[in-house]
């Protein structure tokens, strides 16, 4: 500098910054939300110390223009945040209030998104669970090129066109293509999204994220914790904490995947340091992949974040399972009930368990709190030995303890998966 000149900063702020990833539903916005939640939302975006900045959603070959391409900071503020991820905007705004300095979210989240396609592509050689995936990329690669990915994304992008034109009662929705163009290509979104807020300093991770892994969550109990750990490096700091939100109730696939997407979450969260989760089995619905009650999923995040990353002291989770064994007849299940006694949600008779012998069917099972147990029986399994709670891609379980917080769906079985083996 010399002279007279000057350079005039403001909007400066210190504080938390905190990244708020995955798919659609971390995407789904505030103006999405059932018209009175989304006016009650506005009408309380009034904290001028909540920011937050969405990194433009863009896939190989995408074209956007720069105005839209820029990173820019926003004020969390009345209509403006119509604009922002409903689940993150609920996160900020219990947050903030209890840790009472500023509070930044960068939002990057797309729709149909992989667990893969966030991470280097190389890394995925690594693990042998996780290698198919790089192999299945350079066997795409090797038939089609850039240019046969390129003719086939066209061809989409035409279908695409028709789709949109037409009568969508009678044409049928065109698929994006497996390939370079397609979000769930192997380090795609990595490459596109994700390295433009590589290496921010963040406090933690907010992901929402597993619909588009369900055929493959066994693979996903790698793929998950090589995702935290990966990060954990890009963004050079082995304690960046992350909260993973738990699938909720959905009719799902064909198959029942769900139960196995959602057991690869919570063993991630127990099994990998700086690690959370927050169940939302009971805010899901049955024909929406994209559940309307966002609230709860960001209110719980923010609980949880209050309470590991902060140390503001406050119910944050909901009964966990320590022990099950077998007993007159029935299986006696004991519960770390996560602060307060075991209950219903609605004060309802229990409902979601199943229970079988080591070998054989499960069946509907009775159920009854006892304290921090549960006593579950079948008049059809007269030696149980083995119980699953919530397993089912649409449940209505309802165990939870006396602050609302739902217990996760668990099984004390070990049989295999349907999902074994499916790597690709």
């Amino acid at each position: 500098m010399s002279g007279a000149e000057s350079i005039v900063v403001d909007s400066v702020y210190v504080g938390e910054v905190w990244i708020a990833a995955g798919q659609s539903n971390m995407g789904f916005q505030v103006f999405q939300l059932a018209e009175a939640e989304k006016q009650r939302a506005i009408a309380a975006a009034k904290n001028p110390a909540i920011h937050f900045m969405t990194v433009p959603k863009k896939i190989h070959g995408d074209s956007i223009s720069s105005d839209d391409n820029r990173l820019e900071w926003k004020l969390a503020m009345g209509k403006q945040v119509e604009k922002m991820s409903a689940v993150a905007y609920f996160f900020a705004q219990k947050l903030q209030s209890q840790i009472d300095v500023p509070l930044g979210i960068i939002i990057t989240p797309h729709g149909g998104s992989t667990a893969e396609a966030w991470l280097p592509r190389e890394i995925l050689r690594e693990n042998p669970i996780t290698d198919p995936l790089f192999e299945r990329y350079q066997e795409y690669m090797a038939m089609k090129g850039e240019q046969g990915a390129r003719e086939e994304y066209d061809e989409y992008l035409r279908a695409w066109d028709v789709y949109q034109r037409g009568d969508r009662q009678n044409v049928r929705k065109p698929r994006r293509p497996y390939g370079p163009y397609s979000q769930s290509f192997p380090g795609g979104l990595y490459e596109t999204m994700l390295k433009r807020i590589i290496p921010y300093t963040a406090r933690g991770v907010l992901w929402y994220q597993g619909e588009s892994n369900n055929g493959r969550a066994e693979q996903y109990r790698v793929l998950l914790p090589m995702l935290i750990s990966e990060w954990r490096k890009e963004f050079r700091n082995p304690g960046l904490y992350f909260c993973i939100v738990q699938l909720p109730a959905y009719k799902g696939p064909k198959i029942e995947s769900w139960p196995e997407i959602r057991e690869a979450q919570l063993l991630t969260a127990r099994s990998t340091s700086h690690t959370a989760m927050v169940v939302t089995i009971d805010a899901g619905e049955w024909d929406n992949l994209h559940p309307l009650n966002k609230r709860p999923v960001g209110e719980r995040l923010a609980a949880l974040a209050a309470n590991d990353v902060y140390g503001i002291l406050q119910p944050h989770k909901g009964p966990e399972l320590e022990s099950a064994k077998s007993e007159n007849g029935g299986m006696i299940l004991t519960f770390d009930p996560g602060g307060s006694g075991l209950t219903t949600r609605g004060k309802k008779s229990l409902c979601g368990f199943y229970v079988a012998e080591e070998e054989g069917d499960f069946v509907e099972a009775h159920a009854e709190i006892d304290g921090n147990r549960v006593r579950v029986w079948s008049e059809k399994v007269q030696h149980p030995a083995v119980v699953r709670y919530g397993w089912a891609n649409w449940t209505e379980c309802n165990l939870c303890n006396e602050a609302g917080y739902p217990a996760s769906p668990f099984r004390t079985d070990n049989r295999p998966l349907l999902t074994t083996g499916s790597y690709r």
